[in-house]
């Protein structure tokens, strides 16, 4: 996706794996050259690899073009991708797997700062088979109108292109795109967020996630608010009419949301969510103007139906602070292991305990910046989330580690 003005970097791919695993990177037979012969690669490596892409690879503004790229591994594997296209805008996100993705997707964004090109919303749609016909229905500020292709669009209306396997295509605004609604006729893989952003940052910030499809939504949720930001910006979308309650810190507020609505709430403690009908939860370190002078990013926040009780993740390099979130039932805290020790060794810099259907603790543990894969499991079994997060001098990322049901 489009990033930060300057931006002239790589895009960066972790892929984790337990076994000796055959990594096949391909790109359309379509693209450039010599883009394509930096792109497509066949390797094999034995837990852990790092991957570059190259920034040419970044898509533009509301073009038809063979940018969608395809990973496929002999054994399952973990993938993560660092878009450090600009050193002082990054931001990461899981990629899901291909056999989990569908034909209808909401976005999530945010209220771009200015109405500047460097502050657009966006979201980019990348397809895996020939003639996928696509329909956007956009959800915009009523007075908000968004020109694609020679056509204008208002708020309600639908824009309808079809796409070839590799194609990709990306809409950009200067209003919020949230409760966008997507569908399909084949399968898609989308990403949303901004090209950059301010939230309460001093200045702006590339955030950027793939996107569940509504059938891998979850309606229950514990949103910890993210370590040494000033807030956390919660965002709730629903594809369907829908009742949301939200405790904080034993105050409850209920929402009622229309079809393809969403609500926002900042907070600085740790968030319960249960709704009537599944909702795309979205979680927003906004930064802070003090301390590292940290800059926004976001993620999907993974229901707890979505929490495994294995994760293989590698946490990137060149970061002043990195943190594994935890969430986890209270009673199976002390069976969790990392790297095949207790969460002892490890520095808790933040800790809550929530009750949804049973107790729940937080802890946010501090880790070293080492580019080091980390192995998260709990010897009892008990399922728990894992939100993976640092910081560097105007900077931040964040990544869920799972956000699709098993």
């Amino acid at each position: 996706m489009k990033n930060h003005q300057d931006a002239l970097r790589s895009l960066t791919i972790y892929i984790t794996t337990d076994n000796t695993t055959e990594v096949n990177i391909s790109s359309s037979p379509n693209l450039n050259p010599g883009i394509k012969s930096a792109v497509d690669n066949n390797v094999y490596i034995t837990s852990n690899s790092k991957f570059t892409l190259p920034f040419h690879l970044a898509c533009e503004y509301l073009k038809v073009e063979p940018k969608a790229v395809i990973i496929r591994t002999s054994e399952l594997s973990t993938v993560t991708i660092f878009d450090s296209f600009y050193e002082y805008s990054n931001d990461g996100t899981l990629v899901i797997p291909t056999y989990k993705l569908s034909n209808q997707y909401l976005i999530s964004t945010t209220e771009p700062y200015t109405t500047s090109p460097y502050y657009y919303s966006l979201f980019g749609i990348g397809t895996l088979s020939d003639r996928t016909d696509i329909k956007i229905k956009f959800k915009m500020v009523n007075t908000s109108r968004i020109t694609l292709l020679g056509r204008t669009y208002n708020n309600g209306d639908v824009f309808s292109i079809t796409l070839d396997r590799f194609e990709t295509f990306q809409v950009n605004h200067t209003t919020d795109l949230s409760g966008t609604f997507i569908t399909s006729t084949e399968p898609i893989a989308v990403f949303s967020g901004t090209r950059c952003n301010n939230l309460i940052s001093i200045s702006c910030s590339h955030m950027v996630t793939q996107l569940p499809p509504t059938t891998e939504l979850d309606y229950q949720f514990i949103v910890p608010p993210f370590f040494h930001n000033s807030k956390t910006l919660i965002q709730v979308v629903t594809p369907t009419h829908n009742t949301v309650n939200i405790t904080i810190g034993g105050r409850v507020s209920s929402w009622i949301l229309n079809e393809r609505e969403y609500k926002n709430m900042e907070s600085n403690e740790t968030a319960v969510i249960v709704s009537r009908q599944p909702v795309l939860v979205t979680g927003f370190g906004m930064g802070s103007s003090s301390s590292l002078y940290i800059n926004p990013y976001m993620t999907v926040i993974h229901g707890v139906h979505q929490y495994l009780d294995f994760y293989k993740i590698t946490v990137p390099s060149g970061y002043t602070e990195n943190f594994l979130c935890i969430i986890i039932p209270a009673v199976s805290i002390d069976n969790l292991q990392i790297n095949g020790l207790s969460r002892d060794h490890y520095n808790t810099v933040y800790q809550s305990s929530v009750y949804l259907d049973k107790a729940y603790d937080v802890h946010v543990l501090q880790v070293r910046n080492t580019g080091e894969t980390f192995v998260l499991s709990t010897t009892d079994k008990s399922k728990f989330g894992l939100i993976v997060y640092g910081h560097r001098t105007f900077d931040g990322y964040g990544f869920s580690g799972n956000f699709v049901l098993p």
